[in-house]
Formats: structure tokens, C-alpha cells, sequence
């Protein structure tokens, strides 16, 4: 009895953990999706000089699309070499996320997640 209340009380907590989770990672992965797509469209911006409107809204449409697509391509390879938690965490330098702890406090040290090497 006291289990099934238990989970009954722990249950709305825990989705709001792994919703979070899921909302932190979605964030991390759209991240990486857009800087390529805000690239190309910024650099297809410079077309509105020097060509009609609708003709430039047609090419940042385009580069904007093909942005996407490189960005979600790149996430994905970051995703399955690195992990999207271990790029960020690279990006930030942050030695507990990235794997440069001191092996003088009892860490046990190790290469860290961007390393191309499988750790046995």
C-alpha cells in the first residue's frame, strides 16, 4: 500500500524531471541546428541589393533551407560521435561536463567526451 502511494506522489515529479531533461536537449540540438541556418541566410541577405525583392526573398528562403539541412545533418554527427551534452559541454569548458576532472581530489581522470579514441 504504502509503495502505490509512494508512486503515486513521486510520479508527477518525475515527468517533470524527464520533461525538463527532454526540453534542455531539444534546446542543445536546435542550438547547433541553427547556427548554420542563420549563417546562410545572413550571407544570402546581401541578394536584396542587388536583385528584385521577391527574387532575394526567394534565395534566403532557398539558403535558409539548405542551412537547415546542413545544420541538422552536423547535429547529428555531433550527436552520435560526442554526444550533444559532452559538445556543449566542451563549448562551455566546463570541466565536470567535459570530462577534465583532477585525479588529486579522488576523480578518476580521464580524455573526456571529444576524444576520437574508444575508452575500454
Amino acid at each position: 500500500m504504502f509503495k502505490i502511494i509512494r508512486s503515486i506522489l513521486v510520479f508527477p515529479f518525475e515527468l517533470f524531471i524527464t520533461l525538463l531533461g527532454y526540453g534542455v536537449f531539444i534546446s542543445f540540438y536546435l542550438q547547433i541546428v541553427l547556427v548554420p541556418t542563420v549563417l546562410f541566410a545572413l550571407t544570402s541577405a546581401f541578394s536584396v541589393g542587388y536583385t528584385d525583392y521577391d527574387t532575394a526573398v526567394n534565395i534566403i528562403y532557398g539558403s535558409s533551407f539548405i542551412g537547415a539541412l546542413i545544420g541538422v545533418l552536423w547535429t547529428e554527427r555531433i550527436r552520435k560521435k560526442y554526444s550533444i551534452f559532452g559538445f556543449h559541454g566542451y563549448l562551455i569548458n566546463h570541466p565536470e561536463i567535459d570530462g577534465w576532472q583532477k585525479s588529486s581530489k579522488g576523480i578518476v581522470f580521464r580524455n573526456g567526451n571529444l576524444t576520437s579514441k574508444k575508452q575500454g
